[in-house]
């Protein structure tokens, strides 16, 4: 049974990566929509945008991490290997816990940005009901960071359950030797 799991595994893991990508390049489109109309954005609209910019690059950056991560366990053949070896278990279990680390931190950043955003809703509110822009309205704006929110919170249950399997799938090797 865990030999029919080990390259569904991997590729999950990757394509849930380029999730993360996709997710970082719609991250803050709302905000960045007024940025591009108007000169004259009020303080509040300038603070949640450098908090949902710094979110954005968290969550890019644990894409990059995801990716080197995951050409990492191909290099170490934790895709097609039966057995697993020490150095399989290392790189199975080290990267997903680099991967969970890098995921709490951007749910850290995410979660600043969503703040930042609440507390400066009113006048982000009143920038927006004179604004003739057309732009986002406030609650279109938050749905992407709630979303990639989601995302992280899931990659990390994914990780988990790689590191999970990649255990449980090592015991059995060594059991075999």
């Amino acid at each position: 049974m865990l030999q029919k799991l080990t390259k569904p595994s991997i590729y999950i893991y990757l394509v849930y990566t380029v999730v993360l990508f996709v997710m970082a390049l719609i991250f803050a489109t709302g905000l960045e929509s007024i940025m591009t109309q108007d000169n004259s954005v009020p303080k509040a609209i300038l603070d949640s945008r450098e908090a949902m910019q710094k979110a954005n690059n968290a969550v890019f950056y644990l894409f990059v991490g995801g990716i080197v991560g995951v050409i990492l366990l191909f290099i170490f053949g934790n895709s097609y290997r039966k057995k697993l070896y020490m150095s399989n278990l290392i790189a199975g279990t080290v990267v997903p816990l680099a991967t969970i680390v890098g995921s709490v931190v951007v749910l850290v950043f995410i979660s600043k940005a969503i703040s930042t955003y609440n507390e400066n809703l009113d006048g982000i509110k009143e920038y927006y009901e004179t604004s003739l822009f057309g732009a986002s309205t406030p609650v279109e704006t938050l749905i992407y960071p709630a979303i990639a929110l989601v995302l992280v919170i899931i990659y990390i249950a994914l990780c988990a359950l790689y590191i999970t399997y990649t255990i449980l799938k090592y015991r059995k090797s060594v059991m075999e030797r």
